[in-house]
Protein backbone atom coordinates (compact mmCIF):
# COMPACT_ATOMS: atom_id res chain seq x y z
CA UNK A 1 0.00 0.00 0.00
CA UNK A 2 1.59 3.30 -1.04
CA UNK A 3 2.06 5.97 1.59
CA UNK A 4 0.16 9.20 1.28
CA UNK A 5 1.32 11.56 -1.46
CA UNK A 6 1.76 14.28 1.16
CA UNK A 7 4.32 12.22 3.11
CA UNK A 8 6.19 11.32 -0.08
CA UNK A 9 6.04 14.96 -1.20
CA UNK A 10 7.38 16.16 2.17
CA UNK A 11 10.25 13.67 2.05
CA UNK A 12 11.06 14.76 -1.49
CA UNK A 13 11.00 18.41 -0.43
CA UNK A 14 13.38 17.62 2.43
CA UNK A 15 15.88 15.95 0.09
CA UNK A 16 15.42 18.76 -2.44
CA UNK A 17 16.30 21.33 0.24
CA UNK A 18 19.43 19.34 1.07
CA UNK A 19 20.49 19.29 -2.58
CA UNK A 20 19.99 15.54 -3.01
CA UNK A 21 18.04 15.88 -6.25
CA UNK A 22 18.05 12.22 -7.27
CA UNK A 23 16.57 11.09 -3.97
CA UNK A 24 14.04 13.93 -4.01
CA UNK A 25 12.92 12.88 -7.49
CA UNK A 26 12.38 9.31 -6.24
CA UNK A 27 10.08 10.59 -3.50
CA UNK A 28 8.21 12.91 -5.86
CA UNK A 29 7.66 9.96 -8.19
CA UNK A 30 6.25 7.97 -5.25
CA UNK A 31 3.90 10.86 -4.43
CA UNK A 32 2.72 10.88 -8.04
CA UNK A 33 2.29 7.10 -8.00
CA UNK A 34 0.10 7.45 -4.90
CA UNK A 35 -1.96 10.20 -6.56
CA UNK A 36 -1.18 11.28 -10.10
CA UNK A 37 -3.23 14.43 -9.58
CA UNK A 38 -0.96 15.69 -6.78
CA UNK A 39 0.48 18.66 -8.66
CA UNK A 40 2.80 19.75 -5.86
CA UNK A 41 4.96 16.69 -6.49
CA UNK A 42 5.16 17.45 -10.21
CA UNK A 43 6.13 21.04 -9.49
CA UNK A 44 8.86 20.05 -7.05
CA UNK A 45 10.13 17.33 -9.36
CA UNK A 46 10.35 19.99 -12.09
CA UNK A 47 12.45 22.12 -9.71
CA UNK A 48 14.73 19.17 -8.87
CA UNK A 49 15.32 18.40 -12.55
CA UNK A 50 15.93 22.08 -13.23
CA UNK A 51 18.53 22.24 -10.45
CA UNK A 52 20.17 19.10 -11.90
CA UNK A 53 20.15 20.88 -15.28
CA UNK A 54 18.39 17.84 -16.75
CA UNK A 55 16.34 19.50 -19.50
CA UNK A 56 14.70 16.27 -20.67
CA UNK A 57 13.60 15.54 -17.10
CA UNK A 58 12.25 19.08 -16.82
CA UNK A 59 10.30 18.86 -20.06
CA UNK A 60 8.85 15.41 -19.41
CA UNK A 61 7.78 16.54 -15.92
CA UNK A 62 6.09 19.65 -17.32
CA UNK A 63 4.25 17.57 -19.90
CA UNK A 64 3.09 15.12 -17.21
CA UNK A 65 2.06 17.99 -14.93
CA UNK A 66 -0.07 19.55 -17.66
CA UNK A 67 -1.75 16.17 -18.33
CA UNK A 68 -2.43 15.65 -14.62
CA UNK A 69 -3.82 19.18 -14.26
CA UNK A 70 -6.12 18.59 -17.23
CA UNK A 71 -7.73 15.65 -15.37
CA UNK A 72 -8.75 17.85 -12.47
CA UNK A 73 -12.12 19.61 -12.45
CA UNK A 74 -10.60 22.73 -10.89
CA UNK A 75 -7.25 23.90 -9.59
CA UNK A 76 -6.60 25.72 -6.34
CA UNK A 77 -4.76 29.04 -6.77
CA UNK A 78 -1.48 27.50 -5.56
CA UNK A 79 -1.64 24.86 -8.30
CA UNK A 80 -2.59 27.47 -10.91
CA UNK A 81 0.46 29.51 -9.89
CA UNK A 82 2.70 26.44 -10.17
CA UNK A 83 1.33 25.65 -13.61
CA UNK A 84 1.81 29.27 -14.75
CA UNK A 85 5.40 29.14 -13.54
CA UNK A 86 6.25 25.98 -15.49
CA UNK A 87 4.50 27.32 -18.59
CA UNK A 88 6.67 30.44 -18.42
CA UNK A 89 9.78 28.24 -18.38
CA UNK A 90 8.39 26.06 -21.18
CA UNK A 91 7.75 29.16 -23.31
CA UNK A 92 11.38 30.19 -22.86
CA UNK A 93 12.45 26.76 -24.11
CA UNK A 94 10.20 27.27 -27.16
CA UNK A 95 11.71 30.70 -27.81
CA UNK A 96 15.12 29.06 -27.92
CA UNK A 97 13.90 26.06 -29.95
CA UNK A 98 11.08 27.34 -32.19
CA UNK A 99 11.04 24.20 -34.34
CA UNK A 100 9.93 21.91 -31.50
CA UNK A 101 6.28 21.74 -32.55
CA UNK A 102 5.14 19.42 -29.74
CA UNK A 103 6.03 22.04 -27.16
CA UNK A 104 3.54 24.54 -28.58
CA UNK A 105 0.72 22.03 -28.19
CA UNK A 106 1.80 21.21 -24.61
CA UNK A 107 1.85 24.88 -23.66
CA UNK A 108 -1.52 25.49 -25.31
CA UNK A 109 -2.95 22.56 -23.32
CA UNK A 110 -1.62 24.20 -20.16
CA UNK A 111 -3.26 27.50 -21.03
CA UNK A 112 -6.55 25.72 -21.65
CA UNK A 113 -6.31 24.02 -18.24
CA UNK A 114 -5.92 27.51 -16.74
CA UNK A 115 -8.95 28.70 -18.71
CA UNK A 116 -6.82 31.03 -20.84
CA UNK A 117 -8.09 30.43 -24.39
CA UNK A 118 -6.37 33.59 -25.67
CA UNK A 119 -3.02 32.28 -24.37
CA UNK A 120 -3.65 28.96 -26.12
CA UNK A 121 -4.52 30.71 -29.40
CA UNK A 122 -1.45 32.93 -29.11
CA UNK A 123 1.01 30.06 -28.60
CA UNK A 124 -0.58 27.97 -31.38
CA UNK A 125 -0.40 30.97 -33.75
CA UNK A 126 3.25 31.41 -32.84
CA UNK A 127 3.88 27.71 -33.45
CA UNK A 128 2.26 27.86 -36.87
CA UNK A 129 4.27 30.96 -37.78
CA UNK A 130 7.54 29.37 -36.67
CA UNK A 131 6.87 26.06 -38.40
CA UNK A 132 5.71 26.63 -41.98
CA UNK A 133 4.55 23.42 -43.56
CA UNK A 134 3.40 21.97 -40.22
CA UNK A 135 0.03 23.74 -40.18
CA UNK A 136 -1.88 20.45 -40.36
CA UNK A 137 -0.16 19.38 -37.14
CA UNK A 138 -1.71 22.35 -35.35
CA UNK A 139 -5.06 22.20 -37.15
CA UNK A 140 -6.12 19.05 -35.28
CA UNK A 141 -5.55 20.78 -31.96
CA UNK A 142 -7.37 23.92 -33.13
CA UNK A 143 -10.37 21.89 -34.26
CA UNK A 144 -10.44 19.68 -31.16
CA UNK A 145 -10.59 22.73 -28.89
CA UNK A 146 -12.67 24.98 -31.17
CA UNK A 147 -10.00 27.67 -31.00
CA UNK A 148 -10.95 29.38 -34.25
CA UNK A 149 -13.82 31.21 -32.57
CA UNK A 150 -11.52 32.40 -29.79
CA UNK A 151 -8.98 33.81 -32.21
Amino acid sequence: MPESPEIQQDMGALYLSMGDYDTSIKYFRRAIAASDEYLGAYNNMYIAYKKKQDIMGVLSTIKAMIAAAAKKKSLPDREKDSLKSVLTFYEEVVRQNPGFTDYYIDIAEGYLVLGDRAGAVNIISRGMGNNPGRESYFEGFIKKHSLRQAG
